[in-house]
């Protein structure tokens, strides 16, 4: 059992290591020298945890940083391959064009972003996705007030400050009696910084009216009808914080479908207290992304619905 747990926490310690300096392309004689361990030894724990060997891992997640860069920011293609210690630029279209079947000039421009390649940053608590299912969403109009903010990529994951206005938000609504709330989002590059994402949000609800007058604002925004990907989650505001990344690193790929263009719906449905500290609350917020299916298909294990419209039973 011993050996078990120090095998458990050197791999936890080996990821941390090696997302820290992703960036530099590490080798794994490096890690090696870094945990005190032989090669063999460092790779065999980390592919025994990790299910894929290190130096693969490494390639893959420095072409996921590259993928999610092409297609959120203004980055030059030479600039992402310098600062991922990429030899030239050459190297690295060759590289990507192997792993993504397109030049990084035709991934960027591409109609419709397949995510079916990347690879997220393994987490070391290995939480489980809710199950996803696919719908057919209507046409929808919310009324409310629009939101935009700018992230560097690398708080895209987390959105700290941006999460932490939007959970006032929440909180104030449901404090305030609120049936359900909804936030929806788009992501683009930043148009004046070449290395931010810009974020176009809207906070609403389908009603007029229904918002509290804290947060009433008369503006309306109209959903496209199509496809969409769902799932139902329930848990604390720390790991919802994380839910969009896992969602578009992993899911997305695992089910073989392309982000379409539209805006993710977030509805905040209910809030539960499991104790006195703000920690202690409990979200369920139904997530929609709007997708087109892509060749690898559906998963065999997914559900799927038609006419669902997001914060209604």
């Amino acid at each position: 059992m011993y050996a078990v747990l120090m095998k458990q926490m050197l791999y936890l310690k080996m990821l941390a290591w090696l997302e820290d300096n992703i960036y530099c392309n590490p080798a794994i004689d490096d890690l090696a020298l870094y945990m005190g361990y032989s090669r063999r030894f460092v790779y065999d724990v980390f592919y025994q945890y990790g299910q894929l060997p290190i130096g693969q891992y490494i390639r893959l997640r420095r072409l996921t940083i590259a993928a999610v860069s092409l297609r959120l920011t203004r980055q030059p293609i030479a600039a992402i391959a310098w600062q991922l210690s990429y030899d030239s630029p050459q190297t690295f279209s060759r590289e990507f064009k192997k792993r993504f079947s397109l030049s990084p000039r035709e991934y960027r421009c591409a109609a419709h972003w397949d995510t079916a390649k990347l690879l997220k940053k393994f987490h070391p608590d290995g939480e489980s996705l809710p199950l996803a299912r696919f719908f057919s969403l209507p046409e929808q109009v919310y009324y409310g007030y629009p939101m935009k903010y700018e992230l560097r990529l690398s708080d895209l994951v987390l959105q700290s400050t941006a999460k932490t206005s939007i959970r006032q938000k929440v909180d104030r609504f449901f404090t305030a009696g609120g049936g359900s709330l909804s936030v929806l989002s788009d992501y683009a590059a930043a148009s004046k910084n070449e290395l931010n994402v810009e974020v176009n949000a809207f906070v609403g609800c389908h009603e007029a009216g229904k918002l509290p007058p804290a947060l009433a604002m008369n503006s309306s925004l109209t959903t496209r009808s199509g496809l969409y990907v769902g799932v139902e989650f329930y848990g604390s505001w720390s790991r919802y914080a994380r839910l969009s990344s896992d969602l578009y690193m992993e899911l997305l790929p695992s089910l073989g479908v392309s982000r379409r263009d539209g805006y993710d719906i977030e509805c905040f449905i209910t809030r539960h207290a499991e104790g006195e500290e703000a920690g202690d609350r409990r979200y369920r917020v139904r997530y929609f992304i709007p997708v087109t299916l892509s060749a690898a298909g559906m998963r065999s294990d997914s559900g799927s619905g038609s006419g669902h419209v997001p914060g209604r039973s």
